[in-house]
């Protein structure tokens, strides 16, 4: 069995009842057809198997009562300024877990929202990452490494407390 971030937190995510996928050793995409999207199915066993034997990035397939709020915040992308026009216009987000390789506030804010909900991406360096999503950006998944941040770790962020007026 190929040790890789796959091979070591698949029996934890699935034991938590999240939905796995494979992605290719150190990247971040693309997932195997099939696995994203809204006619997505879940693997099955054997296929979890396999992939386990096999190795490769881990990613999780999002239930449709989880939604990711995706701020790009580096380099040159204008996410900071998206979000800060979308918070002065609805209203600040609710603190949340916070996962990303790279520094906050880049990162994905994720959310429970009702079931069935559709959604689609909110503006420049936002992205929604939601089940019906057709690329696999799920990255709940710590054990994630990709080639872009030179296979920096993922980490989580708690929410911090709310504050009280």
């Amino acid at each position: 069995m190929a040790l890789s971030p796959f091979t070591i937190a698949a029996p934890d995510y699935i034991g938590a009842g999240w939905t796995v996928v494979v992605l290719p050793q150190r990247r971040k995409a693309p997932p195997p057809m099939g696995t994203t999207g809204r006619l997505a199915s879940a693997p099955t066993p054997e296929t979890v198997a396999r992939w386990r034997r096999n190795g490769g990035n881990i990613a999780v397939r999002l239930p449709s009562t989880v939604v990711g709020v995706d701020v790009d915040a580096y380099g040159d992308k204008v996410a900071l300024d998206t979000l800060s026009h979308l918070e002065s216009k609805f209203g600040t987000l609710p603190p949340t877990w916070v996962s990303s390789a790279r520094s906050i506030p880049s990162g994905i804010r994720w959310f429970r929202v009702p079931a069935g909900l559709e959604w689609s991406d909110v503006g420049p360096g936002i992205e929604l990452v939601w089940w019906g999503h057709l690329r696999s950006r799920a990255s709940l998944a710590s054990s994630r490494r990709h080639g872009l941040s030179m296979a920096r770790p993922e980490r989580r962020q708690r929410p911090a407390p709310a504050r009280r007026a």
